[in-house]
């Protein structure tokens, strides 16, 4: 899947929120929500807990700090938006990423 693809997610009979295009647990992804960047790790939704979840690496401000110029430079119609939005991460950033 190419870099920064944009990802949404449907109510299902199951869950609360299933990836589209879908993405495999564990993905890095960037999640801008109230314009805030961060670089974080998807959950997928289950039968315990059916929305879907990111978790947030110890060293966020440094691979936040990569988003935030990534999408500031390249992709800044996706701030501002009164939706969450969801992009898949390049993996410059992701490999950066300290859990």
């Amino acid at each position: 899947m190419k870099e920064l693809t944009l990802i949404t997610f449907r109510v299902t009979d199951k869950y609360f929120g299933y990836p589209d295009p879908y993405i495999a647990n564990g993905s890095y992804v960037i999640l801008i929500r109230d314009n805030i960047i961060k670089v974080g790790k998807y959950e997928e939704p289950s039968a315990e807990n059916p929305i879907p979840t990111f978790i947030f690496p110890i060293n966020n401000i440094d691979v936040d700090r990569l988003a935030i110029d990534l999408i500031t430079q390249n992709s800044s119609n996706y701030l501002n938006q009164e939706d969450d939005v969801v992009l898949t991460c390049p993996s410059y950033i992701s490999n950066k990423v300290i859990w």
